[in-house]
């Protein structure tokens, strides 16, 4: 399955809910779980604003999902949350598998250039802009788009999976801002990317799949 999702816009920037306004609900939302095959999907260029949950949020697998998702999500603009305090939406969220059965998804994202402002993930000690969670079994899979886990992305400070050196889940995070100029990891408003990872930690990419 091949799908493209680019240069929509969805909501008015400033206008309160005009994205999406029941509680939790992102202005792009992609689900799939208990699949195979492979699964190519680029969201690029899509202005969203104004949205109660993420502006684009993508699960990958779960159950007994064995297939392999290729995500490029670059050059977005998303801005202007309206989430309540106690949410803990990002502006772009995406999930690679589920911690509950045999779930062996492989996913690879490129998430790069996109645009972020407002503070996100209210309800978190990371206000996270870009959260991303590896939580497939050991046997799938997590890889990011030109991460090479051997270089110490740039830190900074912050909440645990935030920032770090090699080997560290917040390497992830400085690497994934080193790629989205506008998210900062500075307060106040912490504008943070942030990594979680279980059985699978991230790896690198040189190219995901196409076909």
């Amino acid at each position: 399955m091949d799908r493209t999702i680019s240069g929509n816009t969805i909501g008015t920037a400033g206008t309160i809910n005009s994205g999406c306004q029941v509680a939790g609900c992102s202005g792009i939302s992609i689900g799939n779980n208990n699949s195979t095959g492979t699964h190519v999907l680029s969201m690029t260029s899509n202005h969203i604003h104004d949205t109660e949950g993420s502006g684009i949020d993508v699960i990958s697998g779960g159950g007994s999902d064995s297939s392999i998702m290729s995500l490029t999500i670059q050059s977005n603009t998303i801005t202007n949350p309206d989430q309540d305090a106690g949410a803990a939406n990002a502006a772009i969220l995406v999930q690679s598998g589920s911690s509950v059965g045999t779930d062996s998804t492989d996913t690879c994202a490129d998430i790069s250039s996109n645009i972020i402002s407002g503070t996100w993930s209210l309800g978190t000690s990371h206000h996270s802009s870009i959260r991303v969670r590896s939580l497939t079994t050991a046997s799938g899979s997590f890889a990011l788009l030109n991460f090479n886990p051997a270089t110490d992305y740039a830190n900074s400070t912050g909440p645990a999976g935030t920032t770090g050196g090699v080997g560290n889940v917040g390497n992830v995070a400085d690497f994934l801002r080193s790629v989205n100029p506008s998210v900062t990891n500075a307060p106040p408003g912490q504008n943070a990317a942030s990594a979680t990872q279980g059985s699978a930690a991230f790896t690198g990419s040189a190219g995901c799949p196409t076909d």
